[in-house]
């Protein structure tokens, strides 16, 4: 079991010093910027390798280019795309943000307190709703829907109080399948 260790790491590693200056760290506006990455990338340079995106948690994107040039041409395009992106800088061996998505699963809200505001109440405990709730189409659940949260806790609880009263409503964490 790790829980509870404790381990110690040279400060002076320097983990993918290979990509310093030849790899953008993208901070994404939305979930749906974060899926459309590709077409961005795209769109700057067609017909041409678009770069390696690696995901790093949250928001956040890594996109690592051959051509330090070509980092430079695509990170001037995240700055000026308000639309995508919240932030964007060259990799230089920066400490990182440790967020993720949680993407939240609740079940059994009475239906005459079945609301999507309340979805996203009982998401923005865990975190910042960055997908807001939707109604689920793969259960038969009536009172079921889901939505996303950004956030650095890992975890994800099993009951709740809606204010005023008790319920037998519940919530889990859920991964998406493509």
């Amino acid at each position: 079991m790790i829980a509870g260790k404790t381990f110690n790491i040279d400060e002076k590693v320097n983990g993918f010093s290979m990509l310093h200056g030849k790899a953008i760290v993208g901070r994404m506006k939305n979930v749906e910027a974060l899926k459309s990455i590709l077409i961005f990338l795209n769109n700057i340079c067609p017909g041409s390798d678009p770069g390696k995106v690696q995901y790093l948690g949250g928001l956040d994107l890594l996109i690592s280019f051959e051509d330090p040039e070509f980092a430079a041409v695509v990170l001037e395009a995240a700055k000026n795309d308000s639309d995508k992106f919240l932030a964007a800088c060259l990799w230089n061996g920066q400490p990182l943000s440790s967020e993720r998505l949680a993407w939240v699963k609740v079940q059994g809200i009475p239906l005459h307190l079945f609301s999507h505001e309340v979805i996203n109440n009982v998401g923005s405990s865990f975190g910042k709703v960055v997908h807001k709730a939707a109604n689920s189409g793969c259960t038969s659940g009536i009172s079921t829907s889901s939505t996303t949260t950004l956030g650095t806790s890992s975890t994800i609880g099993s009951a709740f109080r809606l204010t005023g009263s008790m319920f037998g409503a519940g919530f889990s964490e859920f991964a998406l399948t493509g």
